[in-house]
């Protein structure tokens, strides 16, 4: 009978845990999956604050300048009214209109080529390419561009129109 491999390995496996848990990794940066399945951030393109509701277009509990983050209920909160999310913003149960809420994450896409640019300024210099599937944070739409936060904490701006939800599950 063979010995156990994974055991008499197994100070070798804490060891290492240990080491990486003083030293962060560039993994250690990714987007987490409450942010890339459940985040998003408010949004009214005409306004510069969005209203948080008591239910679906019922009373204002209270009023949150853009780019707010929130969370997706659901399942606790089933969706209830088309139009509407269900969200949680402090602990608290909301509902925002769907037009106004933006993904938090997304993924860079561009069906035409492999890579899709970071500018630094809406069609300004490019900083980078970036492969596609490459996670962003949404931190503003701007008209046709997006302001955009990658991984590794760089911002920069990309055609909006290269931005997918990401698969989740």
């Amino acid at each position: 009978m063979k010995p156990c491999l994974w055991r008499s390995r197994l100070p070798l496996v804490i060891s290492a845990v240990l080491l990486a848990s003083l030293h962060p990794t560039v993994a250690d940066a990714r987007f987490s999956m409450e942010e890339r399945c459940f985040g998003y951030r408010v949004f009214d393109l005409n306004d510069t604050k969005v209203h948080l509701r008591q239910s679906p277009n019922g009373r204002i509990l209270r009023t949150v300048a853009n780019g707010t983050q929130v969370t997706d209920t659901y399942p606790e909160t089933p969706p209830s009214s088309p139009g509407w999310l269900s969200v949680r913003y402090q602990n608290q149960t909301v509902y925002v209109f769907r037009r106004f809420l933006y993904r938090l994450v997304y993924e860079v896409v561009d069906p035409k080529d492999t890579r899709v640019n970071l500018r630094r300024s809406p069609n300004g210099p490019i900083i980078q390419a970036l492969p596609n599937a490459t996670l962003v944070m949404l931190l503003a739409p701007q008209g046709n561009w997006s302001k955009v936060r990658l991984e590794n904490g760089q911002d920069g701006y990309v055609f909006s129109k290269f931005l997918r939800e990401p698969a989740c599950f």
